[in-house]
C-alpha cells in the first residue's frame, strides 16, 4: 500500500477492537473522542476512515493492527460482509485466492455460479476459472449434472465454502 499512515500514527488515533471490529476515535478533537470512526462508503460497503487527509479502508487498518504490518495481499472478509472487520473475520489472500470466495452475480439466472444455458446446444454448461482461464466442465442435458460438476471443481481447485453464496 503505498504512502499508508505509519502504525504509531494508527494507534495514536485509533483504538480497535478484534472482537467486534470496531474502530473508536482515540483523539482527533473532543467531538470526535470515543466515537465510531469513520464510514461506510454506500456504493462498495467497505469502512473508510480519513487519516491524515487520505481515505484508509479499515479492514487494511485492522489488518496492520493485528499483525503489526500492512497487508502484502488482499483482504478477504471471509464471510461476504463488507464492513465485518472483526480479525477473525479477514484474512490476507492473493487476488485469485479472493476471488474464490466472491458472491454470485446479481445478473445470474440460474443461481449457480459457472452454469449456464447453452443455446446452440440446447443443453447446460458448467465451466469454471483456473489461473485466469476458462474451462469448460462439460456440456450437461440435466441442470444438477452440471451443478455436481461444478461443486466438484470447486472443491478441487480449493474455492471457499462461501463462493457464490447470495447477496
Amino acid at each position: 500500500m503505498s504512502k499508508s499512515p505509519n502504525l504509531a500514527t494508527l494507534r495514536l488515533l485509533l483504538n480497535y477492537n478484534p472482537e467486534t471490529g470496531t474502530f473508536l476515535w482515540n483523539q482527533r478533537n473532543r467531538n470526535l473522542t470515543g466515537k465510531i470512526a469513520g464510514g461506510v462508503d454506500q456504493i462498495h460497503g467497505y469502512r473508510r476512515i480519513r487519516i491524515n487527509g487520505r481515505m484508509v479502508l479499515a479492514h487494511q487498518i485492522a489488518i496492520a493492527l493485528t499483525t503489526g504490518e500492512w497487508p502484502k495481499g488482499q483482504v478477504d472478509h471471509i464471510n461476504g460482509i463488507r464492513d465485518d472487520n472483526r480479525a477473525c473475520n479477514l484474512r490476507v489472500v492473493s487476488k485469485g485466492e479472493n476471488l474464490r470466495n466472491k458472491r454470485i452475480y446479481q445478473n445470474n439466472k440460474t443461481e449457480r455460479v459457472g452454469v449456464h444455458w447453452h443455446k446452440q446446444h440446447r443443453k447446460w454448461c458448467a465451466s469454471i476459472q483456473k489461473d485466469g482461464r476458462r474451462v469448460t466442465l462439460g456440456v450437461f442435458h440435466d441442470f444438477a449434472k452440471a451443478v455436481a460438476a461444478r461443486a466438484a471443481a470447486e472443491i478441487s481447485l480449493g474455492f471457499h465454502q462461501n463462493h457464490g453464496r447470495k447477496q
